[in-house]
């Protein structure tokens, strides 16, 4: 979470809100996961990642789905 928010805030030192900001993101797996050879293995943890990244943020920020 620490990488996603220092570039989050990069974005708002250059003007971006930061309550639009955090609203408007989407988390999402890179198509790179698709590619390995355990398949739906590593497709399953980043999915397991995301969400447990998203849930994280959602309570830091108070943001709601």
């Amino acid at each position: 979470m620490e990488r996603l928010e220092t570039f989050w805030e990069g974005l708002s030192r250059k003007g971006v809100d930061q309550k639009k900001l955090l609203g408007q993101s989407l988390l999402a797996p890179a198509t790179c996961n698709l590619l390995n050879p355990d398949k739906e293995k590593t497709v399953e943890k980043a999915f397991e990642v995301l969400r447990d990244l998203s849930k994280a943020i959602r309570e830091k920020y108070r943001l709601s789905y």
